[in-house]
């Protein structure tokens, strides 16, 4: 039996040799609408600024991707929910990836993030 993910967030980060500040950042959303998607507009606001400001920030930056994605409703939830989902599990990646940049790992906050 084949299960459609509601939701599925990609995120990667990438720090300056000090391991302070995000020189470069990627965050992509799938199975929300017709096709995966990227989001500029976060990784342009995780970019130049220190890992601890973006995990800070991580609230904002989630809203920002949960604006920016175009929904469908569907047999596996509104368009509503999907917004909301969108906006903790981007909120989730940043900080699962703050913590593996950071020495840490938090699978024991968040039991189901798949992490490779």
């Amino acid at each position: 039996m084949y299960e459609r993910p509601t939701l599925g967030v990609a995120l990667a980060l990438t720090l300056d040799a000090a391991g302070r500040e995000v020189v470069g950042a990627r965050v992509a959303v799938g199975c929300v609408g017709p096709r995966p998607r990227r989001f500029p507009s976060v990784e342009r606001l995780a970019c130049g600024r220190t890992l601890t400001d973006v995990l800070a920030d991580a609230g904002r930056l989630a809203a920002v991707a949960a604006d920016a994605v175009e929904p469908a409703d569907d047999l596996h939830g509104s368009a509503d929910y999907k917004r909301d989902m969108t906006r903790v599990f981007v909120r989730r990646a940043l900080e699962v990836a703050g913590a593996r940049a950071m020495g840490q790992e938090s699978h024991a906050r968040y039991p189901y993030t798949v992490i490779v």
